[in-house]
């Protein structure tokens, strides 16, 4: 049986009393430290040639020198592995430089044991993370879990539970309705359950009703005979007839113009149709999967969507996760769009800068996994390199706080519970809960984004904490380096003056 292997932790610091206390705080967990009281005595433990260090402490200051410009020579030795900064000059400025450098984190001395094994053990994953990513279809010995699904890549927990539930849906003639953000991939949900069923030798036929004209969707779904209707020269099948012994997946579904419904939930009970102009009942073994971006249960009740033909579309409800909630499935489909784009477009990359990578998975990306694809692909055509590096990103990504606010749930569980820990400390907007009462709901004007409620709580916290972003980071259960990045991106660049 094979062992897990070691993970090598090499600290840099001229200070032998942080080397004992390092050692000391790091006997709880499996690590091998190795201590280097400078950057060339570092060089010699771990060699170019034979990059084994996993994750590097590196002290901001090494005699009178400042060592942000050591970071990519580290990076170069071994550019999967996180650089940790230890620090006593917890300035914001600082936070982002050594960000900007490649700094994976930010621990600020005197160092606290639990703080700094929080932060090993997030490297540690974070390395473990870039070397299951370099690899999309390997099999995780820990949690034997499968990257990949039927072309979806997903290893994180929400992921690989909606895989089990394809894997039992599959083979039934149940209907499913996908429901989702806009570029979460349901129409991937859908293939691969039409893929994984005895249904998999006929055909699958998509049709997306939002993109039709409300007067063609009738025709398009269940065509039509000659002189139906101005134009109509000559016969034609729709899609159900089209998907007769297969699978008729209906994008956007509840988009349906509401007159039209009731014929859909005929054909869901029946698979009975009549084309338009004909009196001729027609019939067709199809199954039947919709998806939409919207909340359907709300739509029924705003009288947009038929309830009985939600319950009839929906006998297995499928709720695709967006990929700010999906966790460490970020960098894994960056890394494989990284690949795929460059080879399509005869590219040399074949890695992503610690940097551009935490700036990737501290996105919100409110496209999901279609805008994260297209921002790839269009790193890839717009530079000749071998590593994407940070300032290769888009302008929303290094600056998201810029951009308006789009969803109402955080890519960072840090936010989430410093917001459901402090949300009775400031004054909370009345928003309806779901489902939507629109009897009891305010006007959408008085909804708050998400990202106001952070701003607030931060604020709020350095006021109780005499203005000091340390001591309030440590009640918002969140780290310094966290915070910093907080206080910059919202403008909050002088944290003595919110005592």
């Amino acid at each position: 049986m094979s062992q897990t292997p070691i993970i090598n932790v090499l600290l840099i610091d001229d200070d032998v009393q942080i080397h004992r206390l390092v050692r000391f705080m790091l006997r709880k967990i499996p690590v091998q430290l190795t201590c280097a009281y400078s950057f060339e005595q570092a060089q010699k433990a771990f060699p170019s040639n034979n990059p084994s260090a996993n994750v590097v402490l590196l002290d901001y200051r090494l005699g009178d020198e400042t060592s942000l410009d050591l970071i990519a020579p580290l990076h170069a030795a071994n550019p999967d592995a996180p650089v940790i900064l230890l620090t006593a000059h917890d300035t914001p400025d600082l936070i982002v430089n050594a960000m900007r450098s490649g700094a994976f984190d930010f621990l600020s001395k005197p160092i606290k044991e639990h703080i700094l094994i929080q932060t090993i053990s997030r490297a540690i994953e974070h390395y473990h993370l870039i070397e299951t990513v370099k690899d999309p279809d390997h099999i995780s010995a820990a949690t034997h879990t499968n990257a990949r699904y039927e072309g979806i890549l997903g290893r994180s927990e929400q992921m690989q539970k909606l895989f089990h539930m394809i894997s039992k849906v599959a083979p039934t003639d149940v209907a499913v309705l996908i429901h989702g953000e806009s570029g979460t991939g349901k129409e991937l949900i859908a293939h691969a359950i039409h893929n994984r069923s005895h249904r998999v030798p006929n055909p699958m036929i998509a049709l997306n009703t939002a993109a039709l004209p409300a007067t063609l969707i009738e025709s398009m779904l269940f065509g039509h005979e000659k002189g139906a209707f101005t134009g109509a020269d000559r016969m034609r099948t729709g899609a159900c007839e089209d998907a007769d012994t297969g699978t008729l997946f209906l994008d956007e579904v509840t988009e349906m113009p509401l007159e039209l419904q009731p014929k859909i939930l005929r054909f869901a009970q029946e698979h009975k149709f009549n084309r338009l102009g004909s009196t001729v009942v027609h019939t067709a073994d199809v199954r039947l999967i919709s998806a939409t971006n919207r909340h359907p249960l709300e739509e029924v009740l705003n009288h947009r969507f038929r309830e009985d033909l939600y319950y009839r579309l929906s006998v297995i409800p499928i709720e695709v996760p967006p990929l700010r909630n999906r966790d460490g499935d970020i960098p894994l489909i960056a890394m494989h769009a990284l690949y795929d784009y460059s080879e399509k477009y005869g590219k040399s990359f074949n890695e992503i800068s610690s940097a551009a990578l935490a700036a990737i998975e501290h996105y919100r990306w409110p496209g999901n996994v279609r805008e994260l694809l297209n921002t790839i692909e269009r790193v890839v055509v717009l530079n000749d390199a071998t590593t994407l590096e940070l300032d290769m990103l888009p302008h929303d990504i290094l600056h998201p706080m810029e951009q308006p606010s789009v969803k109402s749930e955080s890519n960072n569980s840090e936010s989430l519970q410093s917001i459901k820990e402090h949300t009775d400390t400031f004054p909370s907007p009345t928003t309806p809960a779901l489902p939507y009462n629109p009897d009891h709901a305010k006007k959408p004007e008085d909804i708050v984004p998400i990202a106001e409620l952070e701003r607030r709580a931060i604020e709020h916290a350095i006021q109780l904490c005499q203005g000091s972003p340390g001591k309030a980071a440590k009640h918002l259960e969140i780290s310094e380096a966290t915070i910093y990045r907080k206080i910059k991106s919202y403008g909050l660049r002088n944290p003595d003056q919110l005592s």
